[in-house]
């Protein structure tokens, strides 16, 4: 049980990571691009999207390693195409094409797995926040699961103090 609660948490902060890094790399997209080219294609970031460029090898365009420029946009608009747009394939010249994938598509899986991670990981309400047993008719202060301490978290309406799993009858 502790080993799955575990990889949920490391899961949920991996998630929150990642999408601090695409939203920050969707912001800095359209000044700067970087990307890492080999002999025959070029994966990398500009514009607002990833980008995928194939050509032939006899082209001999020189974009080996790692680069990153500055982008000369003086038209920057962030209600544009690049910034909200779909995917998109060109064909640039005979053997040669690119394919665009918006970054905002990446982020909004991101996010909503991560968010799914969040909301799956809560306390079921009326459960030990630890292991999340069911602690109805529990008066002792401690789950009978995993030993931990029970904290009075709900006053009930008639301003008494009841164990939150506590159901009263009256």
């Amino acid at each position: 049980m502790k080993k799955r609660i575990r990889k949920r948490r490391i899961l949920k902060w991996l998630g929150v990571l990642a999408c601090v890094a695409l939203l920050s790399l969707w912001l800095i997209s359209p000044h700067y691009s970087i990307g890492y080219g080999m002999p025959s294609s070029y994966i990398g970031c500009a514009s607002c999207s990833l980008v995928v460029l194939s050509y032939p090898n006899e082209i001999g365009i020189d974009f080996l390693g790692w680069s990153a420029s500055k982008t000369s946009r003086n038209d920057f608009n962030p209600l544009s195409n690049s910034y909200f747009g779909w995917p998109q394939t060109r064909d640039i010249y005979i053997g040669c094409w690119l394919f665009e994938i918006p970054i905002w598509m990446f982020f909004s899986l991101a996010s909503l797995i991560t968010a799914g991670l969040w909301r799956w990981d809560r306390a079921p309400k009326g459960g030990c926040a630890n292991c999340g047993y069911d602690l109805t008719g529990n008066v002792s202060g401690v789950c009978p699961e995993c030993g931990a301490k029970i904290v009075v978290a709900s006053i009930s309406t008639n301003g008494s103090n009841s164990w939150p799993a506590t159901q009263r009858s009256e």
